[in-house]
């Protein structure tokens, strides 16, 4: 049995998980935006390089139905594939997207919301 190799994050932080060996698949609903990290934030590029929204989050998910979750000061919120924001960055912590819902956390309650922010299960204030 081979041994598979494992790519180290510490060695290249400045293509997140495309370099840590995470396949990006190809299709319609998935987005080509690679997370790219200059200095301490984190922005996004597309596979050619090119800067798409600038480096300006501490942490970012992958995209996902052209939302990704951004953390900016401890807190958490959707921004589209144009950096455009989607949900307001409020939430204390939120989770990948999952069949067009996604579960966050606000002030120790949780819940989920939609695409558009709109609590749909859950309260959260």
């Amino acid at each position: 049995m081979k041994k598979k190799e494992i790519k180290d994050r510490e060695r290249n932080h400045e293509y997140g998980r495309s370099e840590c060996g995470t396949k990006v698949p190809s299709g319609n609903k998935i987005s080509m935006l690679i997370p790219y990290r200059k200095g301490e934030k984190w922005g996004f590029c597309d596979r050619n390089k090119n800067m798409v929204i600038q480096p300006a989050y501490d942490l970012v998910d992958t995209f996902d139905e052209g939302l990704v979750s951004v953390q900016l000061n401890g807190k958490w919120g959707l921004i589209d594939t144009g950096g455009s924001t989607v949900v307001p960055v409020t939430y204390d912590r939120a989770f990948p997207f999952n069949d067009g819902v996604v579960a966050v956390e606000l002030n120790g309650k949780w819940g989920y919301i939609d695409t558009k922010g709109t609590p749909i299960l859950g309260k959260t204030e």
